[in-house]
């Protein structure tokens, strides 16, 4: 164990020096000699940061189908939509996010990320019936406690509190590279509620920032608003 741990940790720093091929090389022998189905989706997930999206989508899928479903989680199938965005497969998109609603595993707030990324999906992909489901599953999640991050998110979409309230949460960790991620976060959904209330230039700017973060390879919502950033915010995001 400690042999793959070392490699991990070699690969993530790999990771975080933007060399891909060498953490994808790592992860390659972690899976090899262990045949364990998790370091799939750490090589997909390195895919995915050096642009290979095709491969990125093959290594999840296959991670998919070996993992036991006991132990998969939403995270698994917000990638592998991630992916199919990259590859200009929008009809897939939405329900691959929602097949991930079941899932056994969520983030630490009982799985709020999944229905704001429906919510950003539905509103890019015009789907009004996307739409409906994420804000009825955001509005569901709202009567319980939310205090575990990424649990402001809902009430921030909601509109149930402003900016400020937003930024107190991403403070509240003292972890300098989790309030980097929490921020990447944090500007994703601030665009998307710019987006639903019509401000354009709050949606460009916070995607803009998202993309940017140095820790957001970390966060799906970075991938998103990269490719945002890459495609100049198309309008429909797919014509």
């Amino acid at each position: 164990m400690d042999h793959f741990h070392s490699l991990e940790k070699q690969a993530w720093n790999l990771m975080h020096a933007g060399k891909y091929d060498e953490a994808i090389k790592l992860y390659s022998r972690c899976y090899t000699e262990s045949r364990e189905p998790s370091y799939l989706f750490a090589r997909g997930t390195a895919y995915l940061q050096a642009g290979n999206y095709t491969n990125a989508l093959e290594d999840i899928d296959l991670y998919i189908a070996q993992a036991d479903p006991k132990y998969t989680a939403d995270i698994y199938f917000i990638y592998q939509g991630i992916c199919y965005w990259y590859l200009n497969q929008p009809t897939v998109i939405l329900p691959t996010w929602e097949k991930g609603l079941t899932a056994p595993y969520t983030d630490a707030a009982g799985g709020v990320e999944l229905p704001a990324l429906l919510l950003y999906g539905a509103e890019r992909l015009h789907d009004l019936d996307y739409n409906k489901l994420a804000l009825k599953l955001l509005r569901k999640h709202a009567r319980r406690k939310l205090h575990s991050w990424p649990g402001p998110i809902v009430p921030f979409l909601l509109g149930k509190i402003d900016e400020t309230e937003m930024h107190q949460h991403v403070q509240a960790t003292p972890s300098e590279i989790l309030r980097s991620r929490w921020q990447c976060q944090a500007d994703f959904y601030h665009a998307l509620r710019g987006l639903r209330e019509g401000d354009i230039d709050i949606f460009r700017a916070r995607i803009k920032r998202c993309a940017e973060n140095p820790y957001g390879f970390h966060e799906a919502e970075y991938y998103l608003a990269r490719w945002e950033v890459a495609n100049n915010f198309p309008e429909p995001a797919f014509g």
